[in-house]
C-alpha cells in the first residue's frame, strides 16, 4: 500500500466538485444549444458554442490535473485507480461524488448526441431546400427498364421563375 498523504483525499475531493460543477454547467449550456437549435436562434446559437468551448476546455483541464494528482500519488488515472484509491482511503464521499461524475459524463455524451443529430437534421433540411430552389431536386426521378433515368419534367430553379 501506498503511504497515504493526508492531504491527498480532501484535495481529490475538492478536484472532482470542481469538475462536477463544470459538467453541470456544461450540461446546461448543452441543453440552452438544444434549445438553440430547435429555434434556428443563430444568434443564440453562436454565443452558446462560444460558452460551451470554453466550459469544454476547462473540463479537459480539470480531468488533466485529476488525471496527474492520481499518477503522481501512484494510482492509474482510469476508473480502476480511482476504485483503488476509494478502498485505500476508504472514502464514501469519494465514491459518490465519482459516481455523479460518471453519470454527469454519460448525460453530456447523451446531449451531445442529440445536438449533433439535430444538426444533421437541420442541414439535410437546408440541403433539400437549397436543391429544391435550384431544380436539382432528386426526387421524382424516373427510370427506365434497365436503370437509367429518364426526364420525369424539364427541372426548373424556382429562382428563375
Amino acid at each position: 500500500m501506498i503511504d497515504k498523504d493526508r492531504n491527498l483525499a480532501p484535495e481529490l475531493c475538492r478536484k472532482i466538485e470542481e469538475t462536477i460543477t463544470c459538467a453541470s454547467d456544461l450540461l446546461i449550456v448543452m441543453e440552452s444549444e438544444n434549445h438553440a437549435i430547435t429555434q434556428r436562434d443563430s444568434n443564440a446559437l453562436a454565443k452558446l458554442l462560444v460558452e460551451k468551448q470554453i466550459k469544454i476546455s476547462l473540463l479537459e483541464q480539470l480531468e488533466s490535473n485529476r488525471k496527474k494528482l492520481l499518477l503522481k500519488n501512484g494510482f492509474p488515472t482510469n476508473t480502476q485507480g480511482m476504485e483503488l484509491f476509494e478502498r485505500d482511503y476508504n472514502m464514501d464521499i469519494l465514491s459518490a461524488q465519482w459516481q455523479r461524475l460518471l453519470e454527469l459524463f454519460d448525460q453530456l455524451k447523451t446531449q451531445n448526441r442529440i445536438n449533433g443529430s439535430l444538426i444533421n437534421l437541420t442541414h439535410f433540411a437546408v440541403e433539400r431546400s437549397l436543391q429544391i430552389i435550384q431544380g436539382k431536386s432528386s426526387e421524382n426521378k424516373l427510370y427506365d427498364p434497365s436503370g437509367q433515368e429518364i426526364a420525369s419534367h424539364q427541372r426548373r430553379s424556382l429562382a428563375k421563375i
